[in-house]
C-alpha cells in the first residue's frame, strides 16, 4: 500500500528533473548564451588572478633562523634572499 502512495510523487520528481534539464539545455542552446558564460568565466578568472592582495611569507626570518638552529644548522643572514641555513657537517 505504501508503494502506491509514494510512486506518483517519485514519478513527478523524475519528470520535474527531466523538465529542468530540458529547460537548461534549451537555455544553453540560445545564441549568445555560451559567449556570455565564457565572458563571465574569463572575467572571474582575471579578477581572481590579478587581485592586489599580497601573499605573506609562510615563515618570518626569525622563525626560519630558529628552525635552522633547532636542526643543528647555522643561520647565514643575506640581504638579497633574506638568509639561508648552513648545516654543520660535523667535520673539523
Amino acid at each position: 500500500m505504501m508503494d502506491s502512495l509514494t510512486r506518483p510523487a517519485c514519478e513527478e520528481a523524475i519528470h520535474m528533473d527531466d523538465s529542468v534539464f530540458q529547460t537548461m539545455e534549451q537555455l544553453y542552446r540560445r545564441p549568445g548564451v555560451r559567449s556570455r558564460v565564457a565572458l563571465v568565466v574569463v572575467a572571474a578568472t582575471i579578477l581572481t588572478g590579478c587581485s592586489s592582495v599580497p601573499i605573506p611569507p609562510t615563515y618570518t626570518q626569525d622563525e626560519l633562523k630558529a628552525i635552522c638552529e633547532r636542526n643543528g644548522g647555522h643561520w647565514q643572514p643575506d640581504e638579497l634572499t633574506g638568509g639561508f641555513c648552513r648545516m654543520n657537517s660535523g667535520k673539523g
